[in-house]
């Protein structure tokens, strides 16, 4: 296998892919085939400071829509010390595993490129890509 491709949909209806490829060659021809199979629009998302997968995604036709940090905190009571402490209503806080199965490979991705604070969180810019309109 050189490479394959993931297509999911987000509960907010966005559908998001990604790809994974040893070799541009094969990225690209995975990216055309997701391109030219799948209805638009159609979103990835990258960590900024990944050069070489930025640069495949915009020689697929992507540019950047915005940019996000994305937070990893420590949720668990115990670590936190807010056992006694409830969420307020309509907010659920979901594990890590849960959201990955959920939302995709890069929910939860471990990231070396991160800022990492001493109560365990960690802080991590990356970039919503999409085709040019």
């Amino acid at each position: 296998m050189v490479g394959r491709g993931h297509a999911l949909r987000r509960p907010d209806g966005r559908l998001f892919i990604s790809i994974d490829a040893w070799h541009a060659a094969a990225f690209d021809r995975l990216a055309e085939a997701m391109l030219t199979d799948l209805p638009a629009p159609l979103y990835t998302v990258v960590d900024e400071a990944n050069a070489e997968l930025t640069s495949a995604w915009r020689r697929a036709g992507f540019t950047t829509r915005r940019r996000e940090w994305e937070y990893v905190v420590p949720t668990d009571p115990r670590a936190t010390g807010l056992e006694a402490i409830l969420p307020p209503p309509g907010v659920r806080i979901v594990p890590v595993r849960r959201t990955r199965a959920c939302c995709g490979p890069w929910t939860g991705r471990s990231v070396t490129k991160s800022r990492q604070a001493s109560d365990g969180s960690r802080c991590l810019r990356r970039c919503v890509l999409a085709p040019r309109v």
